[in-house]
């Protein structure tokens, strides 16, 4: 069963029969509302809790609650039955009990996967915003690790530079001390030697002299220098391990930087993964139904054009019935009009002679009453040759021209 759009409530039933009327789509069920909001919305108690547009079922004769849903129909499953508000009602809510409410209802309905990818886009997005500072932190800690790890080795260096001199220097006191206690060595054998030669090289035991001083001098010398390198030597090694353990620690706090940002980065890349994917998916649901829906499109323009056809060969039939209708009225009116010029000659015949009769009439009657008028002048003492000379004029008057009967009465 296909999840379709809500129509408007006046969406009427087919036509049940042929005819050549186009007969309409049937309506289609209501849009499916999720979880309660859905019986909240109910705003009519007397209609359907589920398409609030029919009136619900009435109460049944032997008692018990009123069903809250509508006897309509919208359709048929692919078994035969029924498809009510109530089986509908039933469905969604397994629907919503299986899936939550994240899933589409069906292959057409790609409102769930919508929701969903705009939850993992809000997501990623507030997840992005809070790794921003993060990152920038990172980026700071990294410049600061980078200069201050830098600026260890420089001292590093210097200090490696300073122990590498110290040792030089240390060296060379060494060297200065050898030839000391050489230079020593040597005057005490020639002090041995003046000794033994006391009486013939007095000046050569005080030059050996002098130079067993000089030498012993040289010798203190070299050792203060060799201890000032020591000491240099001591300080640039504790500077170097102290750059080392330095440079440990920064590297330490670098790796765990670094695993962090690694974690982020992965889940970040998880995101646009799972964000791809429902793309894709809604990609391939929407070539879906585009492909289904140019499919009913084209089932739908073949049985339009079907009709089309249909109805264009009973508007022919019924063009030459009319056709026909109309050659026959033709004729029929053709018949009625002559028929209607005889009568309208008959009628001016009879106009004409009802005038004539009137005209008769009248006379006659004009005549009565002169008549009258003669008998009611007739007395005993009435002069015969009078009447009947009145009489004489009367019948001689063959077109008597009409006058007010006044004026008949003043004749004498």
């Amino acid at each position: 069963m296909t999840d379709v759009s809500p129509e408007p409530d006046e969406a009427r039933d087919p036509a049940p029969g042929g005819g050549g009327v186009v007969a309409e789509r049937p309506p289609t069920p209501p849009a499916f509302r999720r979880g309660d909001p859905r019986r909240e919305a109910a705003a009519d108690p007397e209609r359907c809790e589920f398409c609030q547009r029919h009136p619900r079922k009435p109460a049944r004769r032997g008692g018990g609650p009123r069903p809250k849903h509508c006897d309509h129909v919208w359709g048929q499953d692919h078994r035969g039955k029924d498809v009510t508000c109530a089986r509908l009602d039933d469905a969604l809510d397994l629907w919503l009990a299986a899936y939550g409410g994240t899933g589409p209802l069906s292959r057409h309905d790609v409102g769930a996967p919508a929701r969903h990818l705009a939850d993992l886009l809000a997501a990623s997005e507030a997840l992005v915003a809070a790794l921003d500072p993060v990152r920038g932190d990172l980026d700071r800690l990294d410049e600061r690790l980078t200069g201050e790890v830098a600026q260890a080795l420089v001292r590093a260096e210097d200090a490696a530079a300073d122990a590498d001199r110290a040792r030089g220097e240390a060296r060379a006191a060494e060297a200065d001390r050898d030839a000391a206690l050489a230079a020593k060595q040597a005057a005490v054998a020639d002090a041995a030697e003046a000794r033994r030669s006391e009486g013939a090289a007095l000046v050569e035991r005080d030059q050996a002299e002098a130079a067993r001083k000089t030498a012993e001098t040289r010798e203190k010398d070299a050792n203060t220098r060799a201890g000032a390198s020591l000491d240099a030597a001591k300080h640039a090694q504790e500077s170097l391990s102290a750059a080392n353990k330095n440079i440990a620690e920064q590297a330490e706090k670098i790796g765990q930087l670094s695993a962090a940002n690694a974690q982020l980065t992965a889940r970040a890349q998880q995101l646009a993964a799972d964000v791809q994917a429902v793309r894709d998916q809604l990609r391939q649901q929407a070539a879906d139904a585009a492909a289904e829906l140019e499919q009913e499109r084209t089932a739908a323009a073949a049985a339009l054009e079907r009709v089309r056809a249909d109805t264009a060969a009973e508007l022919a039939e019924q063009r030459r019935a009319f056709e026909q209708q109309r050659e026959n009225a033709a004729g029929r009116i053709a018949d009625l009009t002559g028929q209607v010029s005889a009568l309208s000659a008959h009628a001016e015949d009879a106009k004409a002679a009802a005038a004539r009769n009137q005209a008769a009439a009248d006379g006659l009657q004009r005549l009565r009453r002169n008549l009258l008028l003669v008998v009611a002048e007739i007395g005993p003492d009435t002069d015969t040759a009078q009447v009947k000379d009145r009489l004489a004029r009367l019948a001689a008057d063959e077109t008597p021209t009409e006058h007010d009967p006044g004026q008949e009465q003043d004749e004498p």
